[in-house]
């Protein structure tokens, strides 16, 4: 197939092709155009950002610093205090969890560890249908968003194999007022 069949082919298959907003300027150049031109790259086109506007602001208003938040990721700070919800309910990790964090941070603490554990997986074929398992590590990040977390909380992240993986959470907290 030539590179004329290819085009050829295209024009038939999109003929008939509409654009969705077009009162927004065609991404095609005009066939009038220089040589020159055509064979420039086209700029990328800028994605409109997945995060809700009001998301952005509670993110930003809890950013910390690039060289604190990369000691964060990297497990360089000192861990001060720790909790195990390894076994428990939801709504009894939570409360637990709401009593850890609100003392840890009326004590000064600013990094804690939080093991919620990485959630059994059964090697039964027949266990398809049980109970999703993981639960407080798949819902922990939607806890930071409620109250009183999202007031004392900065920033939190999955912490290091030594410290637990993908089982444990660093959480970075405010300075005490």
């Amino acid at each position: 197939m030539t590179p004329e069949d290819d085009k050829n082919l295209w024009n038939l298959m999109t003929q008939d092709v509409k654009p969705l907003h077009p009162e927004k300027p065609s991404a095609q150049k005009p066939e009038s155009q220089s040589k020159s031109s055509k064979t420039a790259t086209p700029k990328p086109q800028k994605l409109k950002d997945p995060i809700p506007q009001t998301r952005a602001v509670v993110e930003k208003s809890r950013e910390i610093d690039k060289n604190t938040k990369d000691k964060l990721v990297k497990g360089k700070l000192k861990i001060e205090k720790r909790i195990d919800l390894h076994g428990m309910r939801q709504e009894e990790a939570f409360q637990s969890l709401k009593k850890f964090v609100e003392s840890a941070h009326s004590s000064g603490n600013r990094l804690v560890l939080v093991i919620t554990g990485k959630g059994a997986q059964s090697v039964n074929p027949e266990h398809w249908m049980e109970d999703a398992r993981g639960v407080l590590k798949r819902k922990f990040p939607s806890w930071m968003e409620q109250s009183p977390f999202k007031n004392i909380v900065l920033q939190y992240h999955h912490a290091r194999p030594r410290d637990g993986g993908d089982g444990a959470f660093y959480v970075y907290l405010r300075k005490k007022k």
